[in-house]
């Protein structure tokens, strides 16, 4: 057999073996951010945004690795000024799989623009869509000092779950006037 034809099969049963460990995990974090109404918490949250600021999204990412697996839902924001392109916040909801369940992480990550370059058309064309050809991100939730709370999933609670992860993330976009 060739070396080309052992790869390709190689490779062709690698991608099985990830899609059978990832593809359940990930359903199951899916699940759990779709059962607390992230995607139209964070438009409500996008909604509240003050004048001040720019907000976009929501957008829905996923990180997986032998140590972790992370699905996380986010809005993103910059400030409405001159130069206001340089640093971009996210805001959002993060499920993590932990030896104890579903982890829900909400918080914000303050992401530097990391482009070559900064051209004003392309970036505010492309920048309402997509964050991720000016900004880099680890799809990771935001270190422990830019949590805003934590919790484990509760499916029983997830009604209350709902209600104070909303109430967290509009208190922080009125709170966060200047960005």
């Amino acid at each position: 057999m060739s070396d080309a034809r052992y790869d390709a099969i190689m490779r062709r049963l690698q991608e099985r073996q990830h899609r059978l460990t990832v593809v359940p995990v990930r359903a199951q974090l899916i699940a759990a951010l779709d059962a607390l109404n992230v995607w139209e918490t964070l438009t409500a949250a996008k909604a509240a945004a003050p004048q001040t600021l720019i907000a976009e999204g929501p957008r829905t990412s996923h990180h997986h690795s032998d140590a972790q697996s992370v699905t996380g839902t986010v809005i993103w924001c910059r400030e409405r000024a001159y130069g206001g392109y340089s640093q971009l916040v996210l805001l959002g909801v993060w499920a993590t799989l932990t030896t104890n369940g579903i982890g829900v992480v909400t918080g914000t990550k303050h992401l530097p623009f990391t482009a070559a370059h900064f051209n004003a058309e392309s970036y505010h064309k492309i920048v309402r869509k997509d964050y991720h050809a000016y900004y880099a991100d680890d799809h990771l939730p935001p270190p422990s000092e830019q949590r805003l709370s934590h919790f484990s999933y509760d499916a029983a609670q997830r009604l209350d779950q709902r209600k104070a992860i909303k109430t967290t993330l509009i208190a922080y976009m009125r709170a966060n006037r200047a960005g």
